[in-house]
């Protein structure tokens, strides 16, 4: 599973339109994420700021994962790598108003990226 806090449509508010999520054996970044393998995502975005869950059948994760959130618009957030709170917990990154990735691709949305390494049982964040 995996655990994140909701990104927004608009900064830190609204609701994003869908999430994409990957996975890969290599750390994934803006320029390798087309190598990523898809994961389908069935959870429906929450509104920003809410705790939100994915699970993610094992047999589908390679090891690092990352989620892209996308907004009614189609605006798509940049890849912002960022540490885990826990071994599969992460949060979206505060975008201010008029940063550039904000100015880019729509103010709030946001791609995770959290490495996890594969055990029997527990998981380990290699960020």
């Amino acid at each position: 599973m995996l655990t994140f806090t909701a990104p927004g449509n608009d900064w830190r508010c609204g609701t994003a339109a869908k999430y994409d999520l990957f996975t890969s054996s290599k750390p994934i970044t803006q320029a390798t994420l087309a190598q990523a393998t898809p994961i389908p995502v069935t959870t429906a975005p929450a509104p920003a700021g809410t705790l939100q869950t994915i699970t993610i059948p094992a047999s589908a994760n390679k090891g690092y994962l990352a989620l892209r959130a996308e907004d009614a618009a189609g605006n798509i957030g940049p890849v912002q790598v960022r540490g885990a709170t826990s071994d599969t917990t992460a949060h979206a990154p505060q975008m201010r108003p008029g940063s550039a990735a904000a100015t880019a691709v729509g103010p709030g949305l946001a791609l995770l990226v959290v490495a996890v390494q594969r055990r029997a049982r527990r998981r380990r964040r290699l960020l």
